[in-house]
């Protein structure tokens, strides 16, 4: 299969193009960005813009959510420490957490000092809605992201905290800028490096909500399924005003991002603890991310780091053959029996019909939704 020579993602994979140098579509619309983007420090006013405009406003200035993996600690101790934010830290607790990660956790918010909480979702409607995600797409690291990331702007909404701020690496964030894009964070990314306004927030926040209600339509079956989701993930539309209207704000791209300085700094200070087999673009907080890295190659046929891999060596940041060392990672088998059997008892689902859902995707091979 023909590839981009520059970050390696296959043609034809992802809505990948290859234009006239063998270089694809997403590097060209990635370097109309870099201007934009590139420089944390041009965008850093942003975030201290938003920061002092609420300070003492509200009983939190931000909440974080946090799961004990390395970017969000790091994130809640740098607006702690640095930006001397007042930050209510929550933790989504789907089940999935492992128990190094809720030690991680522990540690940095008797460390810093902060207000926190677990968050227990409704799981019957989360369940079926992790199922639909694996039955339907093959990735049900997709519920995760738009649970936890609209959950929490329903939590800020009812507690009157006006940013959620994340930990979504670059790698992460830029993981699918391409023209037509479907990604839903990239409208929110992009409000982010403009000035802050409550009816800006509101009017994008509105359209987004809507889309993501006729995506749940499109993925789910039964309204009540669908009524249930949506009114747990996020506010009405009509909740959010000029008034207020919490924002999900992206912290890396106001501070540099350096993966293993990064975990350095939080283990000297708030005793952060690594995996044993702690390696670059790796979390240690997901019971189930070897099941879901399973699931994605076989119904994908590519690496699920294929895509932050592409924008590491947009970047420079990884050699060639650093790049297709780590898309070829697996996980280890024990790991991965392990990671299925989790997933499987979590969404109450036999091994036989994780295995039949497999089958059934690789023959048909789902158009990718990812909003990751």
């Amino acid at each position: 299969m023909p590839e981009c020579k520059r970050c390696l993602l296959p043609e034809g994979k992802f809505g990948v193009a290859l234009g006239g140098g063998d270089t694809c579509n997403y590097c060209a619309c990635y370097d109309r960005a870099a201007p934009l983007y590139a420089d944390p420090a041009k965008l850093r006013p942003r975030l201290l813009e938003r920061l002092e405009k609420v300070r003492g406003k509200y009983e939190y200035d931000a909440m974080v959510g946090i799961s004990g993996g390395k970017d969000s600690t790091y994130v809640l101790y740098r607006l702690v420490r640095e930006y001397g934010a007042r930050v209510l830290a929550v933790t989504y607790e789907n089940g999935f957490l492992t128990d190094l990660g809720k030690r991680n956790v522990k540690c940095a918010v008797e460390a810093l000092g902060v207000d926190h909480f677990f968050h227990y979702p409704d799981w019957e409607v989360h369940r079926k809605f992790y199922r639909a995600t694996l039955e339907r797409l093959g990735d049900p690291c997709l519920a995760c992201a738009f649970a936890g990331f609209f959950l929490a702007l329903k939590l800020c909404h009812e507690k009157r905290i006006p940013f959620f701020i994340t930990g979504r690496s670059p790698y992460q964030m830029f993981r699918n800028l391409f023209e037509g894009s479907q990604d839903l964070f990239i409208p929110m990314m992009k409000l982010n490096a403009e000035e802050h306004s409550f009816e800006k927030v509101a009017r994008v926040y509105g359209v987004l909500n809507d889309k993501i209600t006729a995506w749940v339509k499109s993925l789910m079956t039964d309204p009540a399924d669908v009524a249930g989701i949506i009114r747990e993930f996020y506010p009405r539309s009509s909740a959010l005003s000029a008034d207020f209207a919490p924002e999900i704000v992206n912290f890396f791209l106001f501070e540099p991002y350096d993966e293993e300085r990064i975990k350095r700094e939080i283990e000297k200070n708030l005793k952060y603890r690594r995996s044993e087999d702690d390696l670059p673009l790796s979390h240690l907080d997901c019971q189930i991310l070897a099941a879901a890295e399973h699931l994605y190659r076989e119904v994908h046929g590519v690496s699920m780091l294929a895509q932050e891999v592409a924008v590491m060596l947009r970047r420079g940041e990884l050699s060639e053959a650093e790049a297709r060392e780590t898309m070829a990672r697996k996980p280890r088998e024990d790991d991965l029996v392990r990671s299925v059997g989790a997933l499987c008892g979590r969404l109450e689902m036999s091994r036989e019909e994780f295995a039949a859902a497999v089958g059934r995707l690789k023959n048909r091979r789902p158009e990718k939704f990812d909003s990751r």
